[in-house]
C-alpha cells in the first residue's frame, strides 16, 4: 500500500544530516562575512561603524 513511517534510527540519521548541512552553511556564511569585512577594511571602511 503506502510507504511506512521512518524508524527512530532513520529519523535520527536524517536529523544528523540536516544538522551537519546547517553547520556547513553557517561556516560558509561566516567565511563570506569575514571576507567582506576585509574588503571594507581594505577600502578604509570600518565595518563596525556602518
Amino acid at each position: 500500500m503506502g510507504s511506512s513511517l521512518p524508524s527512530a534510527e532513520e529519523l535520527a540519521e536524517q536529523e544528523k544530516l540536516r544538522a551537519q548541512q546547517a553547520e556547513e552553511r553557517l561556516q560558509q556564511t561566516e567565511q563570506e562575512l569575514s571576507r567582506l569585512r576585509e574588503i571594507l577594511r581594505a577600502q578604509g571602511i570600518d565595518p563596525d561603524q556602518i
